[in-house]
């Protein structure tokens, strides 16, 4: 046996599940559903955290975003990874050298089309007096602007540090 009901009825009822529905998809957009939570998100809170003076967060959620193969912002992330860890290694360069190194290299690994990272990882190299790897970094990349000029003066730092080390056959 079926019940009937008005059409005054099946109207509240309606209008009572619109709204119920109108309330869920409010809550799941003020809140934000995990299903369509993006990386942007995950980029706001990592300049967010850099900021803030936290760059291991940032960098950790900058990493999270390229890991995220559907992420648009991937480019960003890793430009702004590079950034960070290009200024972490210039800090890190005055008092542990040994230290900033591999950071200056994981820099390079990242962008290794970019200038920026290569000069900059070639210049460390100079101030440890490490020439011959710096000139091999900047060689890796014929079309690095800026680099051809750097290993000339990594060439004539060599030589006036081989002349001040009394290695004169060496200076030349």
């Amino acid at each position: 046996m079926a019940f009937r009901t008005s059409g005054k009825h099946q109207g509240k009822v309606a209008r009572h599940r619109a709204g119920l529905m109108a309330l869920g998809l409010s809550a799941a957009l003020a809140t934000g559903c995990a299903y369509f939570k993006d990386t942007k998100t995950q980029m706001e809170e990592a300049e967010l955290a850099l900021s803030n003076g936290d760059e291991a967060r940032a960098e950790e959620l900058y990493r999270d975003v390229m890991r995220n193969k559907k992420s648009r912002d991937t480019d960003d992330a890793r430009r702004a990874l590079v950034s960070l860890l290009l200024g972490r290694a210039a800090r890190t360069m005055e008092k542990d050298p040994d230290t900033a190194l591999p950071i200056y290299r994981d820099a390079l690994s990242l962008m290794p089309e970019s200038n920026e990272p290569r000069i900059a990882y070639a210049r460390a190299l100079m101030k440890v007096e490490r020439y011959t790897e710096a000139v091999d970094v900047l060689m890796e990349d014929k079309n690095c602007r800026g680099c051809k000029s750097l290993i000339s003066v990594i060439y004539i730092e060599r030589g006036n540090t081989n002349v001040r080390d009394g290695e004169y056959a060496s200076a030349l």
